[in-house]
Formats: C-alpha cells, sequence, structure tokens
C-alpha cells in the first residue's frame, strides 16, 4: 500500500499527468456548471488555465510538505537544536521563489556526556545522514562517526578534525544544559530512546 502510494504522488506531483488530472476536473466541474449555451468555450478556457497552474505548483507540493514536516519535528522536540537550514529557490517552480520552503536541516541533539552529540542531516528527497559527535572544546577538536554499510557506527579516517568557527560555537558555546535537561526528561518518559534515532526523532 505504501508502495502504491508514493507511485501515485509521484504520478501526480511529477508528471505532467498530475496537471492533466486537475485540467480534466476543472473541465468537468466548470462544464456540468454551465448553461448549454457557454459549454462550446468556457470548460476549455477554465481547463487551460487550472492546468497552466498546476504544471508550476503541482511540482512544489512535495517540498512544503516536507519543509512543515521538518518545523513540526523541531516544535515537538525541544531539546533538538536546528542550524545549516537551506532553502529552495526553483526559477520553475514559482512558489519557491515567493515562499521558499526548506530543503534542508541539520538537527543536533546531546547525548551522554557533556561532549557528546548526535546529528542528523535531513535533505529533501535523500536519505538522511547520521552521525555521533565527540567534541573536545580544549583542543577545538571533533572526532565524527557514521554508520557504515552494516549500520555500525565507525571514526572516518580524518578523525579527529579541526572544528570550524561555527562548529566551535555549536559545541562548546552554546548553552545545552536547558536541551540536556529536556532529552533526559524525554528519556525517563520514554519520548525518545536514547539512540542516533531515538534521541532525535
Amino acid at each position: 500500500m505504501h508502495t502504491l502510494a508514493a507511485i501515485l504522488q509521484g504520478i501526480l506531483f511529477n508528471t505532467m499527468y498530475g496537471a492533466c488530472a486537475v485540467g480534466a476536473v476543472a473541465y468537468g466541474v466548470t462544464y456540468v456548471s454551465s448553461r448549454p449555451s457557454a459549454r462550446s468555450l468556457r470548460p476549455f478556457a477554465v481547463a487551460a488555465i487550472a492546468t497552466m497552474i498546476a504544471m508550476v505548483t503541482l511540482p512544489t507540493v512535495p517540498r512544503y510538505v516536507f519543509h512543515f514536516g521538518v518545523l513540526s519535528e523541531i516544535s515537538r522536540r525541544p531539546w533538538v537544536y536546528a542550524s545549516d537550514r537551506a532553502y529552495a529557490h526553483e526559477v520553475f517552480e514559482p512558489l519557491t521563489l515567493i515562499s521558499p520552503p526548506l530543503t534542508a536541516v541539520t538537527y543536533t541533539a546531546p547525548s551522554w556526556t557533556t561532549q557528546n552529540f548526535e546529528q542528523v542531516v535531513r535533505r529533501y528527497g535523500q536519505e538522511d545522514e547520521l552521525a555521533l559527535i565527540q567534541a573536545d572544546c580544549d583542543k577545538h577538536t571533533v572526532w565524527i562517526a557514521q554508520p557504515d554499510s552494516s549500520g555500525a557506527f565507525r571514526y572516518g579516517a580524518y578523525s579527529p578534525g579541526d572544528m570550524s568557527p561555527d562548529a566551535i560555537g555549536l559545541f562548546c558555546k552554546k548553552d545545552w544544559k536547558a536541551a540536556r535537561d529536556e532529552w533526559r526528561t524525554a528519556l525517563k518518559s520514554g519520548l525518545t530512546t536514547g539512540s542516533i534515532n531515538g534521541a532525535l526523532f
């Protein structure tokens, strides 16, 4: 059922068939509601306008679904900090030029100790990128572990690496006490499992 829904969604929002379907519905509704004397031209005009509008708006709908889903996740998880937000500005999707939707965001959450964090990079239309972060604020270095093909987290060849100024601000200068208290409360109440997936989602 999920696969079928995904296929139908792809057809509706990412192909001409979706716009044509909107045009067909507009034609049918206009034809039924019009007087017989107006049925020769009016339904075709309405269908053409509806199809053109659908062509430039339907492809953007999944972006806004992603956008509002991200905002919902942030509001429901006060222990998660959202940084590095990126917004879509697509010339062929005019709605993104008027009200740009989120296309990528980095979630950071505290973990068991004051120097450990968990991160998820979520991008529109892509798989999440997970990472375990161990920050050394005295040396301004950071260890980053990411899952391999088996799902086991392993440190990369370049760990530890030097922190960027943004990383220093995020891991060392930001006050994580309130977020860590929220995380521990959520852990006790069962809202999170304390794992890389559970801490964030």
